[in-house]
């Protein structure tokens, strides 16, 4: 129950000053590597960047596009370089106060990385 009180609190927040775009920037760094996501909220509009740098070893640096949806979570496709490669995956976060939750669930190969179960997701 206090999760959704806090989600619809965000989402009133985020509603609220939709006229008004918002960048927030998330950062998690272990001993082993660092994770940065940068989200412009402009609407239902989202924009940003990530980056996964590894301490040793090739990381993955990409943008973010996608919306923000009525439940508050952040549907984006994350295009991303990675050992020279390009790809595409489908990316799901859920913005809680001052945390970016980062979706976790199978993905299937298609044209890009999807989830199939997209209610199914974990935070």
């Amino acid at each position: 129950m206090q999760t959704r009180l806090l989600l619809g609190s965000t989402l009133l927040t985020m509603l609220a000053s939709a006229a008004e775009p918002r960048t927030l920037y998330f950062e998690r760094e272990t001993a082993e590597e660092a994770t940065r996501v940068a989200l412009r909220i402009e609407g239902e509009k989202v924009t940003g960047s990530q980056a996964w740098v590894p301490k040793k070893g090739h990381g993955a640096r990409g943008y973010l596009e996608g919306t923000l949806d009525d439940e508050g979570l952040v549907h984006v496709l994350h295009h991303y370089t990675i050992e020279s490669s390009e790809q595409v995956e489908e990316a799901i976060f859920k913005l809680e106060g001052d945390t970016l939750l980062v979706g976790s669930g199978e993905l299937v190969e298609e044209a890009s990385f999807n989830f199939p179960d997209a209610p199914w997701v974990l935070f």
